[in-house]
């Protein structure tokens, strides 16, 4: 199996060379490259007695690294099963045409922000409506931007409450429905429509080149007529299932490292899942196709991917206090902090505090950055 920093090593100084590339995307590929090498310095765990030293480099912690999100996602996931009512759930996944991509492109912040937006005042205005539910239900929003073949793919994932509360108290829904999904699309397309209209006027949306305002205004509009898809997943007895698959993508990128299978000649091949057949399939490119592929999901520096709305918001405390009451539920405790020993456990990897020969604990002798332990030659430097 190859790793990403292999990849990034070979091609990414070349990749920059050919096109532009953003400030950071350029600070993903360093921190990528020196994540866990001697470039960030580390421990070297020592027997007293000799027998035994290992070397443990520390990790860049960049949420686009497939080597270290797994700790932060678990964390994360450990504070939204703290918060999640024992209630159904809905999964609902809203998607845009493929034309705004380009728009999308040079506007990654604005037009995510307007995205997210977008589901959030859709949700809670049916939701609010007494002919759907008449209550305020909790919401849990992720942007994701790719497809499952790394293409550019901007949709959000909605993970919602199947019931909400009202001046009566908790209010759940009957029999497995939620809102008409045509209700839905028919507003959300409206509603995201009329936000791009009135961010194009106003300048907050910058244009690709060679484009003009008055064409995009014109696509835009055309919009409203189009359907495209709002995805109903289905109701859950509990949002532990799509809790773990917005996780999965709340750190670490849109690959895994598991999902690449062989780097060779310059091209390098991946394993993904085909929507369409939901088969697992292997797609080979380039060198500089898969990383303008990769590039195009880095998020921007300061980038919120997540929103917890509704009652699941943070001002909305003491009314989450209520409902968990009405539900039966224990208050709302601190979530104790997952360190990297518990995590290590969960996983069923061994924590080696100790040497396997005499049994002492071992030793941490501190390794400064760009210092490789006596005998073992440091990786090379990152690319600025």
């Amino acid at each position: 199996m190859c790793k990403l920093q292999e990849i990034l090593r070979a091609g990414f100084a070349a990749f920059t060379q050919h096109q532009g590339t953003r400030r950071a995307v350029r600070r993903w590929a360093a921190a990528v490259m020196a994540c866990r090498t001697a470039a960030l310095g580390g421990h070297l765990w020592r027997c007293p007695a000799g027998h035994v030293h290992r070397v443990q480099y520390n990790s860049c912690k960049h949420r686009a690294c497939p080597q270290c999100g797994g700790l932060a996602s678990e964390q994360w996931l450990d504070r939204l099963r703290a918060r999640l009512l024992t209630c159904d759930y809905y999964h609902l996944v809203f998607t845009v045409p493929h034309e705004l991509n380009r728009l999308w492109q040079w506007n990654r912040v604005a037009f995510g922000e307007l995205l997210l937006t977008t589901v959030r005042e859709t949700l809670l205005t049916l939701t609010a409506d007494p002919r759907w539910l008449g209550a305020q239900v909790g919401l849990v929003l992720s942007l994701h931007t790719w497809g499952r073949s790394l293409t550019v793919h901007p949709h959000v994932h909605a993970l919602i409450t199947g019931g909400g509360w009202t001046p009566d108290g908790w209010k759940a829904t009957k029999r497995g429905y939620l809102v008409p999904m045509a209700v839905v699309l028919a507003l959300f397309r409206g509603k995201l429509v009329a936000h791009l209209q009135q961010a194009l006027s106003s300048g907050q949306l910058a244009l690709p080149p060679d484009s003009e305002r008055a064409a995009w205004h014109t696509l835009v509009a055309q919009l409203r007529h189009r359907h495209w898809n709002v995805h109903l997943a289905g109701c859950y007895a509990h949002g532990r299932g799509v809790g773990t698959y917005l996780a999965r993508y709340v750190r670490g990128g849109p690959l895994k490292a598991s999902q690449l299978l062989a780097y060779r000649h310059g091209q390098v091949t991946f394993r993904y899942t085909d929507h369409r057949d939901a088969r697992s399939k292997a797609m080979r490119l380039s060198t500089a196709d898969f990383i303008a592929r990769l590039a195009e999901h880095v998020p921007e520096r300061g980038m919120r991917l997540v929103r917890h709305v509704g009652l699941f918001a943070p001002g909305n405390r003491a009314r989450l206090a209520q409902c968990r009451q009405q539900l039966g539920m224990l208050p709302l405790a601190a979530v104790p902090p997952l360190t990297g020993a518990l995590f290590l456990q969960r996983l069923g990897l061994p924590l080696m505090t100790c040497c396997p020969v005499c049994g002492q604990a071992l030793i941490p002798v501190i390794l400064e950055r760009h210092r490789a332990p006596p005998g073992v030659r440091p990786a090379p430097r990152a690319a600025a």
